[in-house]
């Protein structure tokens, strides 16, 4: 061997050694020197708690965590469970059926049931079969054991018995007695009047009143009214009336009441400009006449209702309009159809309910006489919403009512020129 390759080895094997120290102090890393006027400080021993298991269970070692290639730590688990013990190779036993609850006992017979009044025939039946009546035992018999008879002994009181019932009756039935022959009745029945529809019966009247006043020209007559007036019923008031409808046309001249008698008012369409010619009452002069607005509170002082508002014609559109407002509202609208006799005229009834309120309603309950020979309504009554205390039919409102008319009589323009 030459010195070249002495020298490699020794510096090949100095490598390798200064490698291996190296290692040595990584693993077993060598406590620094202590600070000077430092006061050590001792870590506390760390004690791992005691792990009992539940359980025999094999302990799981996890694998090795490798920190440094080619290093492996070893890894010594604080608590090492005790070795399972082994447990004797015993057969399951083989599952046993558990007895099931016993059942209650199934009756033998319907419950009984409560005696009925009057009560039913018995069927009379042989003695043997007859059973004597259950006897209740006293308290000291209760507390003694029951002793079962003999089988002769229950044959003896099955066959006699100790207290024997009486035998029942025999069953009675009733026996039904033949029904007689049907006769004919000799009395005749008159048919009536069908059954009407009455809100179709009240629009028809109101298409044939439109019709029928399509061909008045005018009327004269007397109209009679009261009203409900700042929360007072007035009295009767009875005026004359002179109508024309073309042009619209009313004059009205009143003789009762004494506090009325004399007042006149007069009014045409398009003329004074539009505006009622009004005479006070108690006034006589010709020129007394004064022009005032058909709202004026000396017009409408005595009445709801305004001069433009009174007439047959008025009433026919009032009713229409009311009943329209009703349909457009889809609310319930009753009619009552009847015939009835008033100031000698014979007239159709007509008792109109609307019974839901709202701000457009005219009047809870509408009663109309209509005349069966002019198809003109010659009086109406309006009635309020029934009142805890009241009328159940409402209280009166106001009633109109128009009496001695005469048609196409050809009234002149003399009257209403004031």
């Amino acid at each position: 061997m030459t010195a070249r390759q002495l020298v490699r080895r020794a510096l090949v094997a100095a490598f390798l050694g200064s490698i291996a120290t190296s290692i040595t102090i990584a693993e077993d890393p060598q406590p620094l020197p202590p600070l000077t006027g430092a006061t050590p400080v001792v870590p506390p021993p760390i004690v791992a708690p005691v792990i009992t298991p539940a359980t025999v269970t094999t302990p799981i070692v996890p694998p090795p965590v490798n920190l440094l290639p080619g290093l492996v730590p070893s890894v010594t688990p604080d608590v090492v469970p005790p070795p399972s013990p082994k447990l004797p190779n015993v057969a399951a036993p083989e599952p046993k059926a558990e007895p099931m609850p016993p059942m209650a006992p199934m009756p033998t017979a319907a419950p009984m049931l409560p005696p009925m009044d009057p009560p039913m025939p018995l069927r009379k039946e042989a003695k043997a079969t007859t059973l004597a009546p259950t006897t209740i035992p006293s308290p000291a018999t209760v507390t003694a054991p029951a002793t079962v008879p003999a089988p002769a002994t229950v044959a003896a009181i099955v066959e006699t018995p100790a207290q024997p019932m009486s035998p029942a009756s025999e069953p009675v039935f009733e026996t039904v007695a033949k029904a007689k022959p049907a006769t004919v009745s000799t009395t005749t029945v008159e048919i009536g009047k069908p059954a009407i529809d009455g809100l179709a019966a009240y629009k028809m009247m109101l298409a044939e009143a439109k019709i029928a006043y399509g061909k008045v020209r005018d009327y004269s007559g007397h109209v009679i009214h009261r009203e409900v007036v700042l929360g007072k019923m007035t009295a009767d008031q009875t005026a004359e009336i002179r109508v024309k409808t073309k042009p619209a046309s009313i004059w009205l001249k009143y003789v009762a009441p004494n506090s009325l008698m004399g007042m006149e008012l007069v009014h045409v369409d398009g003329r004074n400009f539009n505006k009622v010619r009004m005479k006070a009452a108690g006034e006589f002069s010709p020129t007394a006449f004064a022009s005032l607005d058909t709202s004026d509170s000396r017009v409408t002082a005595h009445t709801r209702m305004t001069i433009t508002e009174f007439g047959i014609g008025p009433m026919i559109e009032l009713l229409d309009k009311n009943l329209s407002i009703e349909e457009r509202l889809r609310n319930a609208v009753q009619v009552g159809v009847s015939e009835y006799k008033y100031a000698d005229r014979m007239v159709t009834r007509y008792e109109v309910y609307t019974d839901r309120a709202h701000a457009l309603r005219f009047a809870y309950r509408t009663v109309i006489y209509v005349d069966k020979e002019t198809k003109l309504p010659i009086r109406m009554e309006t009635y309020d919403q029934p009142s805890i205390g009241g009328s159940p039919l409402g209280e009166l409102m106001g009633s109109y009512s128009f009496i001695n008319l005469k048609f196409n009589q050809g009234i002149g323009e003399a009257i209403f020129v004031k």
